[in-house]
C-alpha cells in the first residue's frame, strides 16, 4: 500500500494511511460487497477510504472486502454493531466514505439508514409498541364502523332489559361476542325513541336496545369494538 508520506516523533517514523478511491459493483441485495481498488494491499487501521457503489443497498448485516485484503464487517459510525433491524442505506452511484478501525469498516457518513419491519419486540419501521398496536387492528382486535344503517324491520320485542321493550340485531363486520362494543349514537335518535346506553356483541354484530320502537331506518354514527387480550 502506498503511503502519503511518514510523520517524524522522537526519531520514530509514523506511516501516514492516505484516503484512496474505489467502486463497488456489488448488488443491492448482497450484503458483502466487494470493492475495487487495486493501490490498496495493506490494511491499516485509521485508513480511509472513498466508495463508489453502483447500486445501492438493501440488504443487512453488511460485510467489506476491498481487494482481496479480507472481509470485514461494516459498521455505522458511532457504533460497534448494526442495529437490530437496521439496514445501512446508500443511493445507487452514491461515494460513501469508510475508515478501518482495525475490527470493521466504519461507515463514517452514514446519517441515512433504512430500517427493517418492525416486530413486537423490536423496532423498524416503526417502534415496536407502535407494530404491537397494528397488529391489534390487524388481528380484528379492534373493529369499527361507521354510518350503520338499521332499518326499521330489525327491531323485534325483546325483555332483555327492563324499560327497553325492542331489540335490534346490527350487523358490524368483524364483531366477535369477546369485542366490547362502544356505540355513539345520534342524540337526536337517543331523544326521539329511548335508545339505551348499552349494546351488547355477538359473532357479527351488535345488539341495541330502545324503548319506542323506530318507523324508519335510523344511523348510527361509529361503532367501536375492542377485544381484551
Amino acid at each position: 500500500m502506498a503511503y502519503l508520506g511518514k510523520i517524524e516523533n522522537n526519531s520514530n517514523l509514523y506511516p501516514v494511511a492516505p484516503t484512496l478511491y474505489g467502486t463497488c459493483e456489488t448488488a443491492a441485495a448482497d450484503a458483502n460487497k466487494v470493492v475495487i481498488l487495486p493501490e490498496y494491499t495493506e490494511l491499516i487501521t485509521g485508513s480511509m477510504v472513498q466508495v463508489k457503489f453502483r447500486y445501492g443497498n438493501s440488504a443487512t448485516n453488511l460485510t467489506m472486502n476491498i481487494n482481496g485484503t479480507g472481509v470485514y464487517p461494516i459498521y455505522r459510525y458511532g457504533t460497534t454493531s448494526p442495529g437490530s433491524g437496521e439496514r445501512l442505506s446508500w443511493f445507487a452511484s452514491s461515494v460513501v466514505s469508510f475508515l478501518f478501525d482495525g475490527d470493521a469498516w466504519v461507515m463514517v457518513d452514514s446519517k441515512k439508514t433504512d430500517y427493517d419491519d418492525a416486530t413486537t419486540s423490536e423496532h423498524g419501521l416503526m417502534t415496536a409498541a407502535d407494530k404491537a398496536k397494528l397488529d391489534d387492528v390487524q388481528l380484528n382486535k379492534i373493529v369499527s364502523a361507521t354510518g350503520v344503517s338499521v332499518a326499521a324491520s330489525l327491531w323485534a320485542s325483546n325483555s332483555t332489559y327492563s324499560g327497553y321493550g325492542y331489540r335490534a340485531a346490527v350487523p358490524i363486520t368483524g364483531m366477535t361476542a369477546e369485542h366490547v362494543p362502544i356505540v355513539a349514537f345520534n342524540p337526536a335518535n337517543i331523544t326521539a325513541y329511548t335508545l339505551a346506553p348499552i349494546a351488547v356483541s355477538y359473532a357479527g354484530g351488535i345488539y341495541i336496545y330502545c324503548a319506542t320502537k323506530p318507523s324508519g331506518a335510523i344511523t348510527i354514527p361509529s361503532v367501536l369494538g375492542i377485544k381484551a387480550g
